[in-house]
């Protein structure tokens, strides 16, 4: 990494071995053996065994410039609700500072990645054996999510990503503009514009009532779905948002 480059995800995967450490001692832990790669993906997510209590959690390091502080908080708000609520989530743990979020640095890297830890749920993502079952479960799961955000107060500051038609289909969505894909001819460029287009015309007409339109997980598939000997829990909230319940 060059003095003027900016560092990235890899960056703190490379050097997790030293990373690692830091991050779970500001939330109390001491990894028992080498910290295990689960995914590496948008986020970067950890297994971490504690050599203290014998307890098995989760370290996600974030990717810069995606989320921040603040809609972390919100994220972990509203998995802590859903939970009251019913919809079993996982927990976060505190740091030893009393906030969930660590904003974790090292010498090798120079700059901070936000860092936070969950407790370990023991379970799987729904097989493929009977998908019209495991649908039924995501579609349950889905509408009792959709009707306690209805019901729900957001604390203040809450702060998600807005998947609405400026998010998803508008001139600067979130996810970047197809037009800079430079593997585009022309051709393809003008037919995907067209349907863009249409179909921001036809998402204004639906409409955003709030039988229509609130807090959404986004990404609620069945591998964001673990089925535990109490139930199914729902992972991955990191693109949570605000957008259509359809």
């Amino acid at each position: 990494m060059t003095p003027t480059s900016r560092p990235t995800l890899t960056d703190a995967v490379t050097h997790i071995e030293a990373f690692g450490v830091v991050a779970a001692a500001r939330f109390g832990l001491r990894p028992a053996a080498p910290l295990e790669l689960l995914s590496h993906r948008e986020n970067a997510v950890f297994r971490v065994d504690d050599a203290v209590s014998g307890a098995r959690y989760v370290l996600r390091i974030h990717r810069p410039g995606y989320q921040n502080q603040r809609s972390i908080r919100s994220e972990l708000a509203w998995m802590e609700a859903l939970s009251e609520a019913g919809v079993a989530t996982p927990s976060a743990l505190a740091g030893v500072d009393g906030d969930p979020i660590q904003a974790v640095t090292i010498d090798a890297i120079g700059v901070p990645f936000d860092c936070d830890v969950f407790h370990w749920i023991e379970g799987a993502p729904p097989g493929d054996a009977d998908l019209a079952e495991t649908y039924r479960m995501v579609g349950s799961i889905n509408a009792r999510m959709h009707c306690h955000v209805q019901a729900w107060s957001p604390p203040d500051g809450f702060e998600r990503h807005v998947w609405d038609e400026g998010g998803m289909v508008g001139t600067d969505p979130l996810w970047g503009r197809f037009g800079d894909l430079t593997a585009l001819s022309g051709e393809q460029r003008a037919l995907l514009s067209e349907a863009r287009n249409g179909v921001r015309e036809r998402v204004i007409a639906f409409g955003k009532t709030p039988d229509l339109y609130g807090l959404i997980h986004s990404d609620l598939v069945p591998k964001n779905i673990l089925v535990t000997k109490d139930g199914p829990m729902v992972i991955d909230f990191d693109d949570c948002g605000f957008g259509w319940f359809l």
